[in-house]
């Protein structure tokens, strides 16, 4: 079973990789990945080819993760979430579940 490995979208602020990754999680930034200026299916395709949950603000990504069959997973966060509440609900999701099982669904935190 793999670990839960998390891609962030441009919209999440880059502090939230501190928390998790000061745990051991592995966290990649949109920028860190060189994806500035992709579109969001350009973001998805990524986050599921390098087999990364997608954090996200952005509801469009919700609609992408409906009409696509196969996906990494999308950690979906409403914009009033703090970062301290961001960090534990990712943190929560990766010590609790496999990647395998956060594939093709979408976690709310």
């Amino acid at each position: 079973m793999a670990a839960v490995r998390y891609y962030l979208d441009e919209h999440i602020a880059e502090a939230v990789a501190t928390g998790p990754r000061n745990r051991g999680i592995d966290v990649l930034t949109l920028s860190g990945a060189g994806m500035l200026g992709a579109s969001d299916r350009e973001h998805f395709a990524y986050a599921y080819e390098e087999g990364r949950v997608l954090v996200t603000y952005d509801d469009d990504f919700l609609r992408l993760a409906d009409q696509t069959e196969e996906h990494a997973g999308v950690a979906f966060a409403p914009q009033s979430r703090s970062i301290g509440e961001l960090v534990r609900g990712l943190t929560v999701i990766a010590e609790e579940m496999e990647a395998e099982e956060v594939e093709d669904h979408v976690e709310f935190l």
